[in-house]
């Protein structure tokens, strides 16, 4: 036979209690996908494609872009890439929006959270939508890449070298641009031959005729 104190009993009750309390708040959390109330961002309806495209100043479209109207071009070039279009209820963006959004953010802080912040504001919208947005452009450029990005033929070679040396540059075949990526760390896959570590941003070699 076993025999509990009245102390003995206070403490099994103030244990079963505060299990209780812990399994309660557990329901709670399981249950529910967000413990604080969201503020919504209002959605964005200063900028239109019209707007935009056509009556923004070039300092305050490259402000907005970090690059001049040849983002019309760029627009034109990814557009229809299938990344763009799919069958949910649900349209996506104009893809000059989201095209300037990604712009946006490779601009931002070195490619962490932070830079999030600053496209989240302008444009109205969620970080998860600005992911969004940059990871769609950043797929429609790789699909775009084999037409732009490739070495030069031999042929191509010979003559990016006999121009050069005609202005001095006798076998100089490219430069590079001095225009950086921000990033907020090496890639996975060949990080040496793109990350420049003095300023921990992407390089690239541009030929002679860019």
């Amino acid at each position: 036979m076993i025999f509990l104190t009245t102390d003995a009993v206070r403490t099994g009750a103030r244990t079963a209690m505060k299990v209780e309390d812990a399994f309660e708040l557990l329901q709670l959390v399981q249950s529910a996908r967000y413990l604080a109330e969201r503020v919504r961002l209002p959605h964005s309806t200063y900028f239109d494609a019209d707007f935009f495209l056509s009556s923004t100043t070039d300092s305050v479209f490259r402000q907005s872009t970090r690059i001049d109207y040849t983002f019309a071009s760029i627009v034109d070039e990814i557009q229809d890439d299938a990344v763009f279009h799919n069958e949910s209820t649900y349209a996506q963006a104009p893809v000059w929006m989201q095209l300037a959004v990604a712009l946006d953010r490779f601009g931002g802080n070195y490619g962490t959270g932070a830079s999030l912040g600053r496209p989240q504001r302008l444009w109205g919208i969620g970080k998860g939508t600005v992911d969004d947005y940059t990871d769609r452009v950043v797929q429609a450029l790789v699909d775009l890449s084999p037409k732009y990005v490739r070495w030069p033929t031999p042929t191509e070679r010979r003559q990016t070298s006999r121009r050069m040396a005609s202005i001095g540059f006798k076998g100089c075949v490219g430069f590079i641009d001095g225009t950086t990526i921000p990033l907020s760390r090496k890639p996975s896959v060949d990080g040496e031959c793109f990350l420049f570590l003095q300023k921990a941003a992407l390089q690239f070699k541009c030929s002679s005729r860019m």
